[in-house]
């Protein structure tokens, strides 16, 4: 998705610039009314869609701006699931676990987003990076130099 605010305004338009807010607006709202596991999944379809095409729109000049971007990608998977799935007092939810199908979408989003992830870490100089999925919240990513 396209930035719909000033605040990537100064990144090339060809570089991958993270979710805008109009499309993180959209997930917001969309993961407050989802009721189901297929719900959810269709869900975290749309995100590694749109995923796919900020990807494919490359690298930019900064590596911290691309990090910045994985990173946000992450968090918007991860806030979908979590919407879902994380722990309240009581769980709001009578389901143990993730549903595979839904856990199937956070893996392929995270296989995607370690594409570009290995470019950046490469940028910055890190000795190694990591993509974790775990429950109940999502996506995590690390560096370490």
């Amino acid at each position: 998705m396209v930035p719909s605010n000033n605040e990537d305004a100064d990144r090339e338009d060809s570089a991958m610039n993270g979710p805008d807010d109009e499309f993180r607006a959209r997930v917001t709202v969309v993961a407050a009314e989802v009721g189901n596991e297929a719900a959810l999944e269709a869900l975290l379809g749309e995100v590694e869609q749109a995923l796919r095409a900020d990807i494919e729109r490359g690298a930019g000049e900064n590596a911290d701006d691309d990090l910045a971007a994985v990173e946000s990608w992450a968090a918007l998977a991860s806030y979908a699931m979590a919407r879902f799935h994380a722990p309240a007092s009581p769980w709001p939810r009578d389901l143990a676990g993730w549903g595979k199908n839904a856990a199937g979408r956070l893996r392929n989003i995270a296989n995607t987003l370690s594409t570009i992830l290995r470019t950046v870490a490469q940028a910055l100089a890190a000795a190694s990076f990591s993509v974790a999925v775990s429950f109940p919240w999502g996506i995590s990513i690390g560096l370490s130099w």
